[in-house]
């Protein structure tokens, strides 16, 4: 049994619970009307009318029409009493009876629609679930298919035993010269990287001279350096001592000159007095 029969069975018996609960209602109001009527009946044995009151033609009746007489023509205030608690009983039963089937339907009517729902929902499933199933056995078929080509070449590979030796040795020939290729291949790959090596060797030989004769010129610059700087330092005492001396030199001739322009101005001031 699939999955869409065994929807349609789950619907067929919600279906069938539907009926029977509205069909155990329907018993259920038949019952408490009997009840009703029997009750009724014995309210009219008691006040002494000689018919029996149906509940089925009361419920005929509208609460507003008034009740016929009875075939007796009894009219005292039991038969009125009475009228009037058939009259209340039936409006209330009524409305009662309304109020739960509408109750019943509308529950029902939602219970249908969600059922719907979900019949539809469980009906996409059920289609998803088909086509994948229809999918894994394509795939299963043609993975026995394959499976079966397979084992059938593999069980019956060649026709005549030269035949085998010839895709043998065809194979292991192909696989020689494909191995030869690969390793002339590499042997050549081998002496580019040899000579590019050997290359580099003798330009870092190159540069390792160079770098010496850099260094050797470097610490060449280095000593004359220092030497000028030495020169420079020794030039420079010199000169400032130099310097000095004349300082104290221009320092004596100044004095010496001054001490004469005062001699030279006594001098000529005697003179001066003299004359």
């Amino acid at each position: 049994m699939n999955i869409s029969e065994l929807l349609n069975v789950w619907s067929l018996l919600t279906i069938e619970e539907k009926h029977e609960s509205i069909k155990n209602s329907l018993i259920k109001i038949h019952k408490a009307f009997c009840k009703i009527n029997s009750f009724l009946e014995t309210i009219s044995l008691k006040d002494g009318s000689p018919d029996s009151i149906s509940l089925s033609s009361t419920m005929a009746q509208s609460p507003g029409t008034p009740h016929p007489p009875y075939s007796t023509g009894a009219t005292n205030a039991a038969y009125v009493d009475n009228s009037f608690v058939f009259g209340c009983l039936q409006e209330n039963l009524n409305s009662s009876t309304e109020n739960s089937l509408v109750q019943q339907l509308s529950q029902a009517t939602r219970r249908l629609a969600k059922l719907e729902e979900e019949r539809e929902h469980w009906k996409l499933e059920c289609q998803l679930l088909s086509h994948r199933l229809n999918k894994e056995n394509r795939e299963i078929n043609e993975d026995q298919s394959c499976v079966a080509a397979k084992l059938v070449k593999f069980k019956y590979p060649f026709a005549r035993p030269e035949e085998r030796e010839k895709q043998i040795r065809d194979h292991f020939t192909n696989r020689c010269s494909q191995l030869f290729m690969q390793l002339t291949s590499c042997i050549s790959q081998a002496a580019l990287y040899q000579n590019e090596c050997e290359n580099l060797l003798h330009c870092l030989a190159i540069s390792e001279d160079a770098k010496s004769l850099v260094e050797k010129e470097v610490e060449v610059q280095r000593r004359e350096k220092a030497q000028i700087q030495e020169a420079l330092s020794t030039t420079s005492r010199n000169y400032e001592e130099q310097i000095s001396a004349m300082s104290d030199h221009i320092a004596d001739m100044n004095e010496k000159i001054t001490l004469q322009a005062e001699t030279i101005e006594q001098l000529s001031f005697q003179l001066k007095i003299k004359t």
